[in-house]
């Protein structure tokens, strides 16, 4: 009787142990996660800002012929 109270007093420490590794494992995971979510953030802003880059240049772009066109009939010093 008493060495099965023995075992069994064992296998909760036994447990308790698992599970403080497991809870510990879960708030790196969710630290990780936070982690993660930041740069994807970061990276959103930046693709956003390249985005908006991207936009402008091709803003400019279609205005080069419009620039060219006035140079040709005087309308703009060389």
């Amino acid at each position: 009787m008493f060495r099965k109270f023995v075992e069994t007093r064992e296998r909760i420490a036994a447990a308790k142990m698992r599970f403080a590794i497991l809870d510990q494992t879960e708030w790196i995971l969710r630290e990780r996660i936070i982690e993660v979510d930041m740069e994807t953030t970061s990276m959103k802003r930046k693709i956003a800002k390249i985005d908006q880059e991207i936009i402008n240049i091709t803003k400019a772009s279609a205005r080069i012929p419009e620039i060219e066109q006035d140079k040709i009939l005087g309308m703009l010093p060389p």
